[in-house]
Formats: structure tokens, sequence, C-alpha cells
């Protein structure tokens, strides 16, 4: 049987098929964009229309090292070192198209969203005017209530509807709005499962570092509206949901036979354990002595045994149903 992937492997595997993806879709003569990460990708996805996102091109430099090196360059060419360093490492790829660390097809168009840092907006506008490609830019207008009023639903609607018209005319590719649909349901299910399983790092300990959380946070820019990342993210749920794995009313030799097929190391064995039942501690204590019940060994050990593989025995129904309560 083939080993499953742990679900961080999973998300790896998934971000290189979109990057490459994108390689391939240049390749084949189809025009390609960059995209920021707040663009709704789902647009895309339902257009299979492929686009790289230059914010994890500029994430995997800086963990390349290669960071210094490329914002140099921008601030040569003029750029202050005062802007995102994403955005001066882009604007230098951009102008050299070489970098050893990473590299990502040109563009034939940008895509970009105002709900984010006037950084990105400036970035996206010098990048179509430096590249002369067409740069689409959707205006999300403030919102001052909970709930969003039909007056900004439709000034976003439009421009959605602006931008996917101009992606059809530029690409040959037109929108297919049964498989948008399928790809917002998706998207949705990537999003919550990701939500969910970022709420288990409440926990103490946490199932997941800071580190492990912008690793996987990629694959919800870049590939949320796939059926590939819904399931990888359900799986990094489930990954956090378990914080430790224990096992009830097993002897010695019981839990060996279980260590044998898991790999999970088992810290806990709950037993009945209370001041009516201790049959765990007094037949050590009335070793030897055969005028007792007590004496016998019923169940090989299991205190010793736990004592040496390091499980903790949990007592369950100390109070023997309230006995002793």
């Amino acid at each position: 049987m083939e080993e499953k992937k742990p679900a961080k492997i999973v998300l790896r595997d998934l971000q290189d098929k979109i990057a490459e993806d994108v390689w391939e879709a240049k390749r084949r003569g189809e025009k390609i964009g960059w995209c920021a990460s707040n663009f709704p990708q789902e647009i895309t996805t339902a257009m299979d229309i492929k686009v790289a996102y230059p914010e994890n091109m500029g994430a995997a430099i800086g963990a390349k090292g290669g960071g210094k090196r490329m914002c140099e360059e921008a601030e040569a060419m003029g750029y202050s070192n005062d802007i995102c360093s994403y955005a001066r490492m882009n604007l230098a790829y951009a102008a050299h198209d070489d970098c050893p660390e990473i590299q990502i097809p040109r563009p034939d168009f940008l895509l970009c969203c105002n709900n984010i840092c006037g950084c990105m907006m400036k970035w996206y506008e010098n990048l179509a005017l430096e590249l002369d490609i067409p740069l689409f830019m959707i205006d999300i207008p403030h919102l001052t209530e909970e709930v969003c009023d039909a007056d900004r639903i439709a000034y976003i609607r439009a421009q959605f509807d602006d931008c996917i018209a101009g992606l059809e005319k530029l690409t040959g590719k037109k929108m297919d709005w049964d498989k948008f649909r399928e790809v917002m349901e998706v998207s949705q299910r990537s999003s919550k499962a990701w939500l969910r399983a970022m709420d288990a790092m409440k926990n103490t300990p946490s199932p997941f570092s800071g580190f492990d959380t912008f690793n996987n946070m990629a694959v919800a820019c870049v590939g949320r509206g796939t059926a590939e990342a819904a399931e990888a993210f359900e799986l990094l749920e489930q990954s956090g949901k378990v914080k430790w794995f224990g096992v009830s009313n097993l002897v010695p030799m019981q839990i060996e036979l279980l260590r044998k097929h898991v790999k999970q190391p088992l810290i806990i064995n709950q037993v009945q354990l209370s001041l009516e039942q201790s049959q765990l501690i007094d037949q050590a204590l009335y070793m030897n002595n055969k005028t007792t019940d007590f004496s016998i060994n019923r169940d090989g050990n299991l205190l010793d045994y736990c004592r040496l593989k390091d499980i903790t025995i949990q007592a369950w129904s100390p109070l023997q149903i309230g006995m002793f309560g």
C-alpha cells in the first residue's frame, strides 16, 4: 500500500505543479500573467488561464539567500530601499529577466486589486509601464459596515465583468460560468479547511509553527479553487486535530502488538483505577502472599511496563462513579 504523504508535502508538491503549469502554458504559446495574491484567482482558475505570483517568487528568493542581491539591483535602478523587498526583487527580475534562485515566465498581462498596501498598486502600475503590457486593476471600495451593500456589490461585479471580458479578448479563452460556480464552491471548501487548521494553533503545544503557516499559506493564494488544494487543506486540518496518541485498557503485550503497526508514539494508557479498583498497585504490594487474591497478577505487570516505556497511566472512574466523591 502506498504511504500517504504528509499535508505539508502535498501542499509543496501542489505549489510546484501550479508553477510548472504556468511554464507549460507559456511553452504552448498561451498568454500568461503575473498575479497579485489578493486578486480573485477563482476567475483565472475557471477560465483556465495560468498565472505566476511574484510575491511567492520574492519569498523563495529571500529563503534561498538572493534577496540582498536582487534588492540592491533594484536600488541601483533608482528604486528606494524603503519600498517592499518583494517589489524590489520582482522589479529587478522584470528588468533583467535573470535570477539564479527561481524563474517565472515573462507575463503578457498583470492582475491586481487595491484592497492591500499602496505599494502593491504602484508596483504593478510600474510593471505595466516598464513591460508595456495591460494591467487589470480591481478597485475594492472600503467597507464601513459588517454587510456589504447593494451599490458596492454592483460596483465590484461590474469590474469583474469588465476584467473577464478583457481577459477573454486578450487570451482567447471564454469564461465557463458553470465551472466558475464549481470553483467558488471548492474555494470555499479550501478556505474553511485552512481556517480550521489554523484554529488548531491555539492548542498547546501548537501542531503548526509560524514557518509552517507561511509555507502552507502559499497554496491558499495560488490554487484554493482547485480540488487538489481543498483535499490538501483538509488533510492539513486533520493533521492538526490529534495532539497525542494513547490506548485504553491494554496490557503490555497488546500495546507491543499495536506499536508494531503504528508509527505514532503511544504515550497514555487509560485504565480503571480508584480507591475501590486498585489491583494495578495492590498486586505488587501483596506479591508472594497466597492468602489474598490481591497478589494475583492480572495485567502482566502493566504499571512497571508503562514506567519503562514512558507511558502515562490515566485513571478513569477514579471516584468509582461517585462512591468516594
